[in-house]
Parts: structure tokens; sequence; C-alpha cells
């Protein structure tokens, strides 16, 4: 049987917060990252706003949609949801002695996104009219066990989303390559960092990993003169994840409509 856990672990437990063999989830707060994009331990409620319909179908017997990072990059999710360049960051580092290509095409992953305040009128005028109160990391952890039976999971992670623009994230890549950190390595984790205009969202955000890339071997390879044009097509590449359409009455024992 999973075990039980309290909002303790989001500040306690170590990160990357590993889920074992038999899907024991221990949630952590964010790692340390540089300071535009550092998190500090969540605070609930979490407030999700969704369609009237929708929410009245969650509370029935606990349905969700469960989108996907990669999901979001699409244009009919609209400019106020939606971001054409969701996990994607391609950039020029300056170093020592030659400018590089940097980069960053998170792994497509499931996300379901929130908010760490309720303000209804941005909820409004993004074409929801009810909102959910969610009081528990338990809420998650009940997630990731339906979820888990369609793909085995990494981990899961639960963090306040940052804003940062290009240049930012270029900064910080060029300092930690400067630490000594492969490049490889030195960029942020791009599923965690959106761009300034998103600012008014105050994004938490539940990120469900694979433990397999959904997409491994189908990316496209780039030349080691490759620009940043090139790198930014592969956001229109199409993932082999898709969506997820779960059931879990349990989550519900973890929310209140309030609207």
């Amino acid at each position: 049987m999973p075990s039980k856990h309290s909002e303790d672990d989001l500040a306690t437990a170590p990160w990357p917060s590993l889920a074992d063999i038999n899907f024991d989830v221990r949630v952590s707060r964010p790692f340390a990252l540089p300071p535009f994009i550092q998190s500090g331990p969540l605070k609930y409620p979490i407030y999700k706003a969704a369609r009237a319909e929708h929410a009245d179908l969650f509370f029935k017997d606990g349905t969700l949609r469960v989108g996907t990072l990669w999901d979001f990059r699409r244009a009919e999710h609209g400019d106020r949801i939606g971001d054409p360049r969701e996990g994607i960051r391609a950039y020029m580092v300056p170093g020592q002695r030659v400018t590089t290509l940097g980069g960053a095409n998170v792994l497509d992953s499931w996300a379901f996104c929130m908010s760490e305040d309720r303000d209804d009128t941005r909820f409004s005028a993004d074409g929801y009219d009810a909102i959910y109160e969610i009081t528990s990391p338990e809420f998650f952890f009940a997630m990731a066990r339906a979820l888990s039976k369609i793909r085995e999971l990494r981990f899961i992670s639960l963090f306040t989303v940052a804003y940062a623009d290009d240049d930012e994230v270029a900064a910080v890549t060029a300092e930690a390559i400067k630490r000594g950190k492969p490049p490889k390595l030195a960029t942020p984790w791009m599923g965690l960092v959106k761009p300034p205009s998103h600012r008014p969202q105050r994004e938490i955000r539940a990120v469900f990993e694979p433990m397999v890339d959904p997409n491994a071997g189908t990316y496209p390879g780039l030349s080691a003169g490759a620009s940043v044009e090139a790198f930014m097509k592969m956001a229109t590449q199409t993932s082999k994840l898709q969506p997820a359409l779960i059931q879990v009455p349990a989550a519900t024992r973890f929310a209140r409509r309030v609207a």
C-alpha cells in the first residue's frame, strides 16, 4: 500500500523525489536554483480554475484532464493559456573563446496547472467559470497513481513557476558553465520557466515525468553550427505523449469547490 504523506514532505524530502517500484511517491520543494527561478515551500490552498462542466464532472466521479508540456505549445490554446515556446529555449551563450548555441527542449511530461492565489477576474478572462481549491499534496499523489497506470513515472514535482526571458536564462547558463558545470547540464530545467508576459498567472505546476522519454529517438539532429532558428523548430515537433483523461475520485477528498 502506498504510504501517506503530509504537507511537511514538501519542505523536507530531498530532490529529486523518485517514485519507488511500489509507487510510494514523495514530493519535495524545488531543488536549489539561481535566484530568478528560486521557489519557496508551497502553501495551501492552491487554486484550480476550470470550466463549470469540467468541475462538475470532477466532483461527481473524479474525472480530470491532464495536459502535457508540449501540448501547451499548440496555437488553439490561445495566448493567455498556451505558450508556443513552452519548455523550449534557445540562445547564444558567450564563452571564453567562442559563443555557442545553448538550449533546452524539456522532456514531455504530464502537467497540471494551478494558481497560488484566487483571482476571479483573471480566471474569467481566461474563459473559466468555476474554481476549486486544492487543500493537500494527497491530491497529486492520487493523480500520480492514476497516471502510473498509463505510463510508469520517474517522479512528480510541485513548484511555483518562474518567469524569465532568454537573456536571463542565457546569463544563468553562462555563469553555471563558468563554475565548471557541463554545458548540457547548465541550462535551468525549462519545465518551470515561462516568459515574463505570463507572470500574472502566478502559476503553480504539478509535473508527472515518465520513466522513459516518450519521444526518444525522434529528436532532429543539429549540426555543430546550428542556429537558434534551427533549434526552435523543435517546438513544432509532435509528441507521442498525449493529454490524459483520468478518474481520481480519491482526489475529491482533498479539494473544495469555491465558485
